[in-house]
């Protein structure tokens, strides 16, 4: 609980995280320049002075609901790519989940997403935070895609590219959930991508392209001892 002080004197309690979840969804919904310091305190239930002594301006409060939300919801999001055992079927399983929450968010898309169509030069700490999301997301991807590189499912030097391609799109899975285009396009975005890093032949041809070991004999013509006659 957060206490600022009344014109009487008196102290107000207040939850400050309740206050920036409310306020979070504000801006998610509206944007930056959608929203008015009257919305957030009929939001928040905050009066002004109450919002800047306890986050500051209102780009200042912008930046700490974009915080919040990527420790909270992306967060959670990426918990299959994060803590999963496999590889290929951690991808699927997060990419389904995401495919839930924007069908469930209906033209919400993603509040990091949207903030990043709509950034410019005059807020760089906005920017720096897109940039830490992009950058963060792709480290985490990259876990997964290793795992399934060991395991055979794709070729270890399709790694950096894969985890791109799955960048841009959820990214772009994130501005058509926004634009509030149907689901089954969202859809075959997400799981076509799927297809995409399979390779033709299923994992016996990422081990048939792979080059064989030093030493190894794989592949070389194997000769016979000459027998003599009568042995």
């Amino acid at each position: 609980m957060v206490q600022n002080i009344s014109k009487a004197g008196r102290p107000l309690s207040f939850d400050r995280d309740a206050a920036l979840e409310a306020a979070m969804h504000l801006f998610w919904d509206h944007g930056y320049h959608g929203v008015g310091l009257a919305d957030l305190e009929a939001r928040t239930g905050l009066n002004r002075s109450s919002l800047y002594n306890s986050f500051g301006a209102k780009e200042a409060l912008f930046t700490q609901t974009l915080a919040h939300y990527t420790d909270q919801l992306a967060t959670a999001m990426l918990a299959p790519l994060v803590s999963g055992q496999a590889g290929l079927a951690d991808i699927e399983t997060f990419l389904r989940g995401l495919l839930q929450h924007l069908v469930a968010q209906r033209g919400r898309g993603c509040f990091m997403v949207n903030t990043m169509s709509a950034t410019s030069d005059t807020q760089p700490d906005v920017a720096s935070l897109a940039t830490e999301y992009v950058q963060s997301f792709l480290q985490t991807v990259r876990a997964p895609l290793q795992r399934a590189a060991a395991r055979g499912e794709i070729q270890p030097e399709r790694v950096e590219a894969a985890a791109q391609l799955l960048l841009g799109v959820v990214l772009g899975a994130n501005v058509l959930a926004r634009a509030n285009q149907s689901a089954s396009l969202i859809e075959a975005v997400l799981l076509s991508t799927l297809q995409q890093l399979k390779p033709v032949g299923g994992p016996s041809a990422v081990q048939a392209q792979r080059p064989p070991v030093s030493g190894s004999t794989a592949g070389k013509p194997t000769r016979r001892r000459a027998v003599s006659p009568g042995t």
